[in-house]
């Protein structure tokens, strides 16, 4: 794993790849990559520039390991990377002709990545494909419960949800035989989804009072979560 150290970095990274096919009269000759620092809530747009050769390419920004995605017109490509390292991703053109063919339903692209988190990038496209087995994880229910139930109610709500969620990734962990480093990415972002429903109903429940509504009275019990081990 990282060391506090790794984890925060202001090495550069950059993204390289290459569309097998890809012809520039399709309609676009660029995709971008929202990057942006969760800590000082700034966003870095960056254009991935497509050239004639069908290489693309963009440096982004960052001061920590991040999992984004790039997109091309409505095609999103995800990868994970980490500070100072540079990920190389291969695209095959058939598959954004494809997507565009199938636009009934999920087109999955086969993309293959390389480089020192190739592995991981790997994995987690993996378990993403499995993940989406599971019961779906309704962001739009979870959102509007916040407007609907008291904090310990929700919070009991939101526990529940997640716990089952996490048994399912669990399961699928196993299954796929996932490499210890991409688990622990994986249980991570599944606190972090927590962690996020939770404090954006202290949110919401701020603006209860611009709605008529008296905000409730938040304990501190609420945001144990919040809490981390010494």
């Amino acid at each position: 794993m990282l060391s506090a150290e790794e984890f925060f970095s202001s090495e550069p990274v950059k993204i390289v790849g290459h569309i097998k096919g890809y012809d520039r009269r399709s309609g676009f000759s660029t995709g971008i990559i929202y990057a942006n620092n969760v800590i000082t809530r700034e966003d870095y747009p960056t254009v991935v520039t497509i050239h004639p050769d069908r290489r693309f390419e963009a440096s982004l920004p960052l001061t920590h390991p991040v999992r984004s995605y790039m997109v091309f017109e409505k095609v999103t490509i995800p990868f994970y990377i980490e500070p100072g390292q540079t990920l190389a991703i291969l695209l095959d053109w058939e598959d954004f002709l494809q997507a565009d063919r199938f636009r009934d339903r999920e087109h999955t692209f086969e993309i293959e990545y390389r480089g020192p988190a190739a592995l991981i990038n790997h994995e987690l496209m993996r378990l993403n494909l499995q993940a989406k087995k599971l019961p779906e994880l309704s962001r739009k229910e979870m959102y509007q419960k916040m407007s609907e139930l008291s904090p310990d109610d929700y919070k009991t709500y939101v526990t529940s949800v997640i716990e089952e969620y996490s048994s399912g990734i669990e399961k699928i962990l196993e299954e796929e035989n996932i490499s210890p480093y991409t688990q622990t990415l994986a249980r991570n972002n599944i606190k972090i989804l927590y962690a996020q429903f939770l404090l954006d109903f202290d949110m919401n429940n701020r603006y209860r009072k611009y709605d008529g509504k008296t905000p409730y009275e938040m304990s501190s019990d609420f945001f144990n979560f919040c809490n981390i081990p010494p």
